[in-house]
């Protein structure tokens, strides 16, 4: 299977390449307040609106922007979703992974990674899809 990879932070992370619809320089949006944190707002790409998600901002990282700061489309669940990555990689072909459990470090919180790959000696985080991009509703406070 072929997954995107990019940078987070100092982490190597991965997408399945089926779900990557383009990728893009850094784009203006208009901000949006009110829902999750790590969505950060909403752009027009092709006429149809598009969520913004800031992935440093998914899992607690600092956030920051460079040059290299670029934008990837995917498709899941069947919405169009921006997520911004620190920069891209390239692709990567992969027969197996193993589970998050191996991995013994990392800055992202495992609970949205399928496992983790070995790719020229650095750890390769392949991030769940679905897990990232879905927020769950907050729990109802207890009276």
């Amino acid at each position: 299977m072929k997954y995107l990879t990019f940078m987070l932070s100092s982490q190597l992370c991965g997408l399945e390449l089926g779900a990557v619809r383009e990728l893009l320089g850094y784009m203006p949006f208009k901000s949006s307040l009110g829902e999750h944190p790590s969505f950060v707002g909403w752009m027009t790409l092709r006429g149809k609106p598009v969520r913004v998600m800031d992935l440093r901002a998914r899992f607690g990282l600092a956030m920051t922007r460079t040059d290299d700061t670029s934008m990837v489309i995917i498709e899941s669940l069947g919405q169009t979703t921006a997520l911004i990555v620190d920069s891209v990689v390239g692709l990567e072909s992969l027969s197996s992974y193993w589970s998050i459990d191996s991995i013994k470090r990392s800055r992202i919180d495992p609970r949205y990674a399928l496992g983790v790959a070995s790719v020229n000696d650095q750890s390769l985080l392949l991030l769940d899809l679905p897990r990232t991009i879905i927020i769950p509703p907050p729990l109802p406070k207890a009276a």
